[in-house]
């Protein structure tokens, strides 16, 4: 009973490190393609030249708007990207001390709040993405934007959905 419940709550851990402390499935570094910031342009940033003409003719949007969206995403992604290489580095440490003959339990606690910080960071980053997009569209955009988020132009495979825009 004892090895049952050792094993069980060592198999919840795992999985609780797992989800915390990466933003992308194990063994990946970004490339999400979806607006959490994750490095998502391939060659000569054609991901992202892509997703903004389809946002632009999807919500129809002015030359301004287009100008505006722009900046915001540059701005996240200058955010965002030194923190998911900090995610990065923090994922592989982890990784590196539950392949320890024995745990240090201590270290390995003060890299997993390490790595819910570093995810609420770019968690604050993504919730001012939207605020600014917030601003940018009308209402008509927003609607259109929710309602295309809401059946099925959700983004990468670990992504949960999207909210409004």
């Amino acid at each position: 009973m004892k090895t049952l419940l050792t094993t069980g709550f060592f198999a919840l851990s795992m999985l609780a490190t797992a989800g915390t402390a990466s933003a992308c499935p194990p063994g990946e570094k970004g490339g999400c393609g979806g607006d959490c910031g994750q490095a998502a342009d391939g060659p000569k940033g054609e991901r992202g030249a892509k997703r903004m003409e389809k946002m632009t003719k999807h919500l129809a949007l002015t030359a301004e708007q287009q100008t505006a969206v722009q900046k915001l995403q540059d701005k996240k992604r200058a955010v965002a990207k030194p923190l998911r290489d900090k995610m990065h580095a923090n994922r592989q440490a982890l990784e590196a001390l539950w392949k320890a003959e024995t745990l240090d339990v201590p270290a390995m606690e003060k890299l997993r709040a390490e790595g819910h910080a570093l995810h609420g960071k770019i968690a604050d980053a993504s919730f001012d993405f939207r605020v600014g997009m917030h601003a940018i569209l009308t209402p008509e955009q927003r609607e259109k934007a929710h309602a295309f988020m809401k059946k099925g132009g959700k983004r990468g495979r670990h992504h949960r959905g999207g909210g409004p825009i």
